[in-house]
């Protein structure tokens, strides 16, 4: 994964059951690195069915955990008491992934250079073949 790019993360939406509530979407991206939360969308549709993740919100070679929490709820009756009742499913995916490690300055150089050379050698033998 790229730190520096936009990243989409798509998944299916999640289907309720009848009688809800209420039904939500929840994703979390932890950053053991440094401990902190880095993106926390939470509150969506159910039906939400993909989050993009702006560019640069990730450090390049960083640990991170993530947790994705379809939340349903149903409201009980509950006379007399002083909040009302809930019956609460959660369906939760979580993972952990490494961000990709941003190449030196001095790489990036040698790298384009040696392919600089490779396609010079490539065009000199080019040549040698046609006047042959």
């Amino acid at each position: 994964m790229n730190a520096g790019n936009p990243f989409s993360f798509l998944f299916s939406p999640y289907v309720t059951g009848s009688g809800l509530s209420e039904s939500l979407l929840f994703l979390t991206l932890f950053d053991f690195t440094t401990g902190t939360v880095v993106f926390d969308a939470g509150f969506k549709p159910a039906t939400t069915t993909g989050l993009v993740l702006p560019a640069n919100t990730l450090m390049p070679s960083h640990n991170y955990a993530y947790e994705l929490i379809f939340s349903n709820r149903l409201l009980v009756d509950s006379p007399g008491a002083q909040f009302g009742a809930q019956i609460g499913y959660d369906l939760r995916t979580s993972g952990s992934f490494i961000t990709a490690a941003v190449p030196e300055p001095s790489a990036i150089a040698f790298a384009g250079s040696m392919t600089a050379m490779a396609m010079g050698l490539a065009w000199r033998r080019k040549g040698r073949a046609s006047a042959a």
